[in-house]
């Protein structure tokens, strides 16, 4: 898959479902600001399904700085589709705000367990934990050992405005294609691809109750 249309298609996604199962007890605009993060496409489990590891480093109306990984696994009914099963967060706060996302479950975890970071156009993630992601009934569960990733941004600029009236605007302003290397405990190391996110705000507006 081209991976401007895969970055397009991840965000479209999460709104698709954040409009479809949003908690309308929600009666405010949230403003985050993404400086660092991106997407590994479609990583390979040993023995196991693909996945898009996907990491967020925000700051915004949630007080301080937010690390977030998410995982979407590929169903077994359609290995083009991929679902986000389970979450990590560090910032109980925002991992609130999380829990009334339909984006499976989400797990709290301390500061420094998981941390995405970016240096110019790249982007650097690692995490100390097991990420245990369950099976669902349409997605097997494995876990994703201690480890860390690379993905080196180059070219042109992604840029794009996505948004759905009374839910959220996306303004991605400078994000970039990428590949880099991946490793984990037990799995070794394997190249990935991407997309880097560098620069990209987000603004919910959440529905009168």
């Amino acid at each position: 898959m081209n991976k401007k249309a895969l970055i397009a298609l991840t965000l479209i996604l999460a709104i698709m479902m954040f409009a479809t199962g949003i908690n309308s007890v929600f009666a405010l605009e949230i403003y985050e600001h993404q400086y660092a993060g991106g997407v590994a496409e479609a990583v390979q489990v040993p023995c196991g399904p693909q996945i898009n590891f996907v990491m967020y480093r925000l700051c915004g109306d949630f007080g301080r700085v937010s690390d977030r990984f998410h995982i979407a696994v590929a169903t077994e009914s359609d290995p083009e589709n991929f679902v986000v099963v389970r979450g990590w967060e560090d910032n109980p706060e925002r991992k609130a705000f999380s829990d009334n996302l339909p984006y499976g479950d989400n797990i709290l975890v301390n500061p420094r367990q998981i941390q995405v970071v970016k240096i110019f156009k790249t982007t650097i993630a690692w995490w100390t934990i097991p990420l245990v992601v369950p099976e669902t009934d349409d997605t097997q569960g494995f876990t994703v050992p201690p480890g860390f990733l690379i993905l080196k941004g180059s070219g042109d600029k992604i840029t794009a405005v996505t948004e759905i009236p009374g839910v959220v605007t996306v303004d991605t302003k400078a994000n970039y294609e990428a590949e880099g290397k991946m490793w984990c405990a037990g799995w070794g190391c394997q190249s990935i691809a991407g997309t880097v996110v560098t620069d990209t705000d987000w603004l919910w507006t959440l529905p009168d109750p």
